[in-house]
């Protein structure tokens, strides 16, 4: 039964990685695979055209870390002080006018604020 068990086992770890797949696809197209795969022409000489011009450059997976940390840190600065902007655009109202001209009303302003003091711990 355990040996029965591991032979299911290993049939279903490679049906699960496709390599049957794979292995016709390659014997079907005569080893052109990676031609097909990459729906190139090749050029008037019969080669292949060079697209790594083209490829736009990724950063390192440090960077790229690095982005979103930084923007989950300015989401969450964002999350902290904007109660605090709208506690000062309620508070100075008539001198900034911030309200009156985006056409917000004294009460979604309260709402907004309670909304933000209420979700800010959470984030």
């Amino acid at each position: 039964i355990v040996g029965a068990r591991s032979a299911v086992k290993k049939s279903l770890q490679w049906l699960r990685t496709r390599n049957w797949f794979w292995k016709g696809f390659l014997v079907a197209t005569l080893g052109a695979g990676g031609r097909i795969l990459k729906l190139t022409k090749p050029n008037s000489e019969g080669e292949e055209v060079d697209d790594e011009d083209d490829e736009e450059l990724e950063g390192t997976p440090i960077e790229e870390a690095m982005e979103e940390i930084l923007g989950s840190g300015v989401t969450c600065m964002a999350t902290i002080l904007g109660p605090f902007l709208i506690l000062l655009i309620m508070v100075f109202g008539q001198e900034s006018q911030i309200a009156v001209k985006y056409g917000i009303r004294e009460t979604d302003l309260t709402i907004y604020l309670l909304f933000g003091i209420i979700i800010a711990p959470f984030q």
